[in-house]
């Protein structure tokens, strides 16, 4: 009877990642069948593999390595009283920067305010001017909110 191990397996196995062996999967260099992989297989395809390793070697080596992983997150991993803090920071540049925001769409709303008046008192040349500069305004102001 055919024997099988999952696909985490065979890519551990090979000295692979999962996604690689996905990958041979795809590509029809390796069969699997509902996530599991035959063994005689993986010798056939890769035959200077050693399938030696007793369960409870390689139960071993994954707790091993899944210790490691942990703590080298919690070694890189800031404390969450410093990500809220981090978060309240930002949250208050960002509340910032959006009054500013609003504050500078008034002071071009308020330019092109002006602009329109002083149109009206303005000659045939100020006025071509000032209409130019108005509908430049606009388009630059009506770019930015895209």
């Amino acid at each position: 009877m055919a024997k099988y191990v999952n696909v985490a397996k065979a890519a551990r196995l090979l000295g692979i990642s999962r996604s690689r062996m996905q990958e041979l999967i795809r590509t029809g260099e390796l069969q699997a069948f509902e996530g599991q992989v035959e063994v005689q297989q993986l010798r056939s395809k890769f035959p200077a593999l050693a399938f030696n390793e007793s369960p409870i070697e390689e139960r071993a080596k994954i707790i091993k390595d899944t210790a490691f992983g942990e703590r080298l997150q919690k070694l890189m991993e800031p404390p969450a009283d410093v990500l809220k803090a981090k978060i309240r920071r930002l949250s208050v540049d960002l509340n910032v920067e959006r009054t500013k925001a609003r504050d500078y769409q008034g002071i071009i709303e308020d330019l092109l305010k002006k602009l329109s008046e002083m149109q009206q008192f303005s000659n045939e040349s100020q006025r071509r001017i000032i209409h130019e500069l108005n509908l430049w305004l606009v388009a630059r102001f009506e770019s930015t909110k895209e």
